[in-house]
């Protein structure tokens, strides 16, 4: 890659547009279990539609500013494979996961760096060759996730599917958060 590719805009827009498909489906899913009139599952209904369309309009705006951004240096990374790739959404979804797992802070994760290899899988010894996959790195500075690397690697083992390199505040922080369990 000639130069980072900061994901800032990317992310919002994905967390957009999840939480308003997480919410689509629970209204939908109130709708369907209300024994209430139906003006109320009318209500739930118009809702649901609702968070539905902005669902759709985040994930359109999340698609068209990855295609400006993030796909041209995958396609230019992934232009004569033809299994084992990925897609620019997938890289957003990823580091979404990421967070959600980490669960702290944005000034702790400062400074983290992870690398993703999303088709990580294990192959029989009778395999030919050396399978390969994208794999892509990203690194979390100035409040976002900024994409630093993508390429072409050996397929990983599925253990090591995301390799996070923390700091010693991530550290801290992990380590705080899990020995305060409520």
């Amino acid at each position: 890659m000639k130069k980072q590719i900061n994901l800032k805009e990317s992310m919002n827009l994905y967390r957009e547009y999840r939480d308003a498909a997480e919410t689509a489906v629970r209204y939908t899913n109130r709708a369907q279990e209300s024994t209430g009139s139906s003006y109320i599952n009318d209500m739930m209904q118009s809702h649901a539609d609702r968070q539905k369309l902005k669902a759709e309009a985040a994930l359109k705006a999340l698609t068209a500013e990855l295609m400006r951004t993030v796909q041209p240096e995958l396609d230019e990374v992934q232009k004569r494979a033809k299994v084992r790739t990925i897609n620019a959404v997938d890289i957003v979804k990823a580091l979404a996961e990421v967070e959600d797992k980490l669960l702290i802070t944005k000034r702790d994760r400062e400074g983290i760096e992870v690398e993703i290899d999303l088709n990580a899988q294990t192959f029989p010894n009778a395999y030919k060759g050396r399978p390969e996959s994208t794999v892509f790195t990203a690194k979390f500075t100035k409040g976002c996730w900024k994409l630093t690397k993508i390429e072409r690697s050996f397929v990983r083992n599925p253990h090591r599917k995301y390799l996070v390199n923390h700091t010693e505040q991530s550290k801290a922080a992990l380590i705080s958060r899990m020995t305060a369990w409520n």
